[in-house]
């Protein structure tokens, strides 16, 4: 069977009713969103806690494969906990402050579910730095050289100090095109390294989701008490960040020049991929 291709998210999820009898708990300014039935079932319900501050909820399988374009948006954290799926077990910090266009494959799955936290502006630069301050020193300054690259990428040369260029990615000041000027980010595997930060999950932070998933209270008092346990869910991440628990799987050196082809292939045909 053909992969499908969708150029934005919104042809593969589609509008759907906090009345839904799938889901959790559910507000009615809660955004629901269902996946279409032409590749699979499920929903991502996102709330709204504060500015700058979201909790998603992901209920999902999928039963056809499909490449989509990934939707350019401002910079933010992402703090991931999968209860079910492939990943069941693990919890992740995905730093997404940098975003060149660029295309994913969704292959087929089981049943996934998901517990995010979402910061962006204003909380951004504040839970950023509170990351950087837990991070092992490898990864922190693989960030801080990312960071950079980005900086000489639109100026030509380094910004005045590792936190300077830190701070201009987390403004959000770098356009997508900018990011793919100068240099190949390809040739640089290292940077995405930092991509994806794998850690087990605690016993203390099931139990914070459960709490989160059932959720006894409805309107402020329910807003509240999601905000509270959003962010003991993070503190809990922050906590596991410095330890060497990674999660991670050794690559040979075949591996790593068949990435660097594959890399480079999309980097020259964004817009008809193989």
């Amino acid at each position: 069977m053909a992969i499908q291709f969708f150029d934005q998210k919104s042809d593969y999820l589609h509008c759907g009713s906090p009345d839904a009898p799938r889901l959790f708990h559910a507000d009615p300014s809660d955004q629901i969103q269902v996946w279409s039935p032409q590749v699979g079932q499920g929903y991502m319900q996102t709330i709204s806690l504060r500015e700058g501050l979201s909790l998603v909820i992901l209920d999902y399988s999928i039963h056809s494969a499909f490449s989509r374009k990934a939707t350019r948006r401002s910079p933010f954290l992402e703090f991931e906990f999968q209860v079910e799926g492939p990943a069941a077990g693990q919890s992740a910090f995905v730093p997404k402050v940098i975003q060149p266009d660029s295309f994913g494959l969704r292959p087929v799955q089981p049943r996934q579910l998901n517990v995010e936290v979402i910061f962006s502006a204003p909380l951004l630069k504040p839970y950023a730095y509170a990351v950087i301050e837990h991070l092992p020193p490898q990864d922190r300054s693989t960030l801080y050289d990312l960071a950079n690259w980005v900086y000489r990428s639109q100026y030509g040369y380094a910004a005045r100090s590792p936190q300077a260029a830190f701070d201009y990615v987390l403004s959000g000041a770098i356009a997508s095109s900018q990011a793919s000027t100068v240099g190949n980010p390809f040739e640089h595997l290292e940077f995405f390294a930092m991509g994806r930060l794998w850690r087990s999950m605690t016993s203390e932070m099931y139990k914070v989701i459960e709490q989160i998933l059932g959720c006894p209270h409805i309107g402020h008092t329910r807003r509240t008490y999601l905000e509270e346990k959003a962010l003991k869910l993070v503190a809990l991440m922050l906590q596991g960040l410095s330890h060497s628990d990674v999660v991670s799987c050794s690559l040979v050196g075949d591996d790593l020049d068949r990435i660097y082809q594959a890399g480079r292939i999309l980097a020259c045909n964004l817009y008809n991929p193989p």
